[in-house]
């Protein structure tokens, strides 16, 4: 689960939290997720 998202790749911007299912993910976001090791890294292998 995408907890949060940093659009603005600046130190110090904030994070969008809770995104909405039409947030598009871009190469350099930041993000926050929440799994378990398997999860997250299925979500690494899908998002490369």
């Amino acid at each position: 689960m995408i907890v949060a998202v940093r659009k603005d790749h600046e130190r110090g911007s904030p994070f969008v939290f809770n995104p909405s299912a039409s947030t598009v993910i871009e190469a350099d976001d930041d993000l926050i997720v929440l799994g378990d090791e398997e999860q997250i890294e299925r979500l690494r292998v899908y998002l490369s």
